[in-house]
């Protein structure tokens, strides 16, 4: 109940121009906690036994022979932890310190009152982090690359590509996030074009003709199935939660065009949205595919905090509906970890 309180308080400080400095710091900690304490899942086992495995020595060949399909940028994280703790929760506060780093960095350079933000991003998709940490420090370093391609910053295209790379040694599918170095060459309605038969057309075949795009390109492409792992062969998916995820990316691109003639950030922050929907159509084939929506989300919440004002009714109603889809999503969350007895429930 301590906790229910507390996320509403936070969302009563959404819009709210003060920066509430001790509020940060709380949220911050609370965060943390549930992160750290969230060991429960499949993952967080994967992560834990190569953990183990390296405080004993083993090689990264013996951990990459177990099938975890951890990366050896990871396992290198592993090994750097291991040389002052043998213990996995403290290995888990060092990736989360890591990664919220990064996420902050990223959302100051758009508002300083991060606080907000990272309120809407506890609501979704903090919960998938606790136990995708892998890739949870990789989009990390991806969202504080996209906050620097978006604010135009001098060589942004190469420190962004340099921050890509990187990532990708972590988790190697962030490597798509490429894509975004496009954007400074958008080449208007032909893009446009492109892009919409790409969605209308992807969506067409997964959803009524039953084709598995995803899997039919990496048989052509073997090298795109390293990227896509197991999620190409599709899952049973809830069509409530493709709704909400679809709806929910689709009203953050139009937030975007609602204020992309506010300044020449906000242009891009459009434009990288729209480059962004060439990720939807994935999400019929598995939802794992949502997680590529993850940093231009953050990026996205930073702008709509910073873009907050009650005088622009239009803004207004765009920006509580988005709330309540995340309200919603975090409700939809909140069941499914108590009926499956998740350490971060317990942590409550």
């Amino acid at each position: 109940m301590d906790f229910l309180m507390l996320c509403i308080i936070g969302i009563t400080l959404l819009f709210i121009e003060k920066d509430f400095r001790e509020y940060n710091y709380l949220l911050i900690v609370i965060i943390g906690l549930l992160f750290t304490c969230a060991t429960s899942t499949m993952d967080s086992f994967a992560y834990e036994n190569s953990f183990n495995m390296i405080v004993n020595n083993a090689s990264f060949d013996s951990i990459i022979q177990m099938g975890y399909g951890i990366d050896l940028g990871f396992l290198f994280c592993m090994k750097l932890v291991s040389i002052f703790t043998n213990n996995y929760l403290i290995f888990r506060l060092c990736i989360f310190c890591i990664s919220i780093c990064f996420i902050i960095l990223a959302i100051r350079k758009i508002d300083k009152k991060f606080s907000n933000s990272l309120i809407m991003y506890f609501l979704f998709p903090m919960l998938y982090d606790t136990f995708q940490i892998e890739f949870f420090l990789a989009y990390s370093i991806i969202t504080y690359g996209l906050a620097i391609l978006v604010k135009s910053e001098k060589y942004c295209i190469l420190k962004y590509i340099i921050l890509v790379v990187v990532a990708s040694f972590i988790h190697e599918s962030v490597i798509v996030f490429l894509v975004f170095v496009f954007v400074k060459n958008n080449n208007g309605k032909f893009f446009k074009k492109i892009i919409l038969c790409w969605i209308i057309g992807f969506t067409v075949l997964n959803i009524f003709l039953r084709v598995n795009i995803v899997k039919s390109i990496t048989n052509v492409l073997p090298v795109l199935g390293n990227f896509v792992g197991n999620y190409a062969n599709g899952n049973v998916l809830n069509i409530l939660t493709i709704i909400m995820s679809c709806t929910l990316f689709i009203f953050l691109l139009y937030y975007s065009f609602c204020i992309k003639n506010n300044s020449e950030d906000s242009n891009m922050l459009f434009l990288i949205n729209c480059w962004s929907m060439i990720f939807l159509p994935m999400i019929f084939t598995s939802l794992d595919f949502e997680r590529l929506f993850r940093p231009i989300q953050i990026i996205d919440y930073a702008y709509i905090i910073n873009s907050a004002s009650f005088k622009d009714k239009k803004l207004k109603t765009l920006e509580i509906i988005i709330i309540g889809m995340l309200l919603f999503r975090f409700w939809v969350l909140f069941d499914y970890y108590i009926s499956n007895y998740n350490d971060v429930i317990n942590v409550l």
